[in-house]
Parts: C-alpha cells; structure tokens; sequence
C-alpha cells in the first residue's frame, strides 16, 4: 500500500468513525433536520475506504479496519431511518448520481433499503440482494 493510500485510509476512516459514532447520535439527539452536506460527507469517506481496502483484501495490517468496518457499518444500518427523515426525498439520489456511485456501496443506498422492488421501473433498480445485517437493497 502506498502512503498516499495510507493516508487516505486513515483520514477517511476518522472522519467516517466520527460521524458514524458521534456526530449522527448528536443529529437524532438534538433534533437537527439538515444532514445533507454532513451525510454526503460521511458516505465519501466511507467510499473512499472501501477503495483501499477491496485493492488490497489480503493486506495483514488492515484486519483490524475490516472488523471496525462492521461495527460501523452496523450502527449506520441501526441508525438508516434517522438519517434518511434528516434528508430531502432526492438527495441520496442526486448524491448518487453526481458521484457515479455503484450499487456495491450499500451505504449510498439507504433510502432503498428494505424497499420491494419496482416491478417494471425501467430503473435497473429491480434485483433485491441482500446487505450487512441481512437487509436488502434494490440493484
């Protein structure tokens, strides 16, 4: 691994730990409505990690990421619904979009979780699968 991927690691990896562990209990506690530019935020960062780690899915030194990952990723699957209220009905959309995001990164897919698909959409959005904690999204 490079060190600039090791940097983009560890400084991804901060930003979404801290967002994922104490800024969106922080939202729900408080209240707060706007999530928007903090969300798209966190969902970059969570993407970014996922680069580093599917380059190198052997690598030894990042066990330790792979399990914290979980746990993670688990309480923003707990958390989906607050997040998702925090959002414009399109914002996870157009985040997607804008960013060309794949349907691997569940994570940009919150608002589709759980969903029956869309019988005849033409959206390409019709195969459920299933994700962390056995939730479904739409791909």
């Amino acid at each position: 691994m490079t060190l600039a991927e090791q940097r983009t690691l560890l400084l991804a990896w901060q930003e979404y730990e801290a967002m994922v562990g104490r800024i969106l209990p922080t939202f729900a506690a408080r209240g707060l409505r706007d999530l928007g530019d903090d969300l798209d935020h966190m969902l970059i960062c969570r993407s970014e990690v996922e680069e580093v780690l599917d380059k190198y899915p052997d690598a030894p030194e990042l066990l330790g990421y792979r399990a914290n990952l979980a746990g993670l990723d688990a309480e923003l699957l707990l958390r989906r619904t607050e997040v998702v209220e925090r959002l414009t009905e399109e914002h996870l959309a157009r985040h997607r979009q804008r960013n060309g995001i794949p349907h691997s990164h569940w994570w940009c897919y919150l608002d589709e979780l759980d969903r029956e698909p869309r019988p005849g959409s033409g959206s390409g959005m019709n195969t459920r699968r299933s994700e962390p904690g056995g939730l479904t999204v739409q791909s």
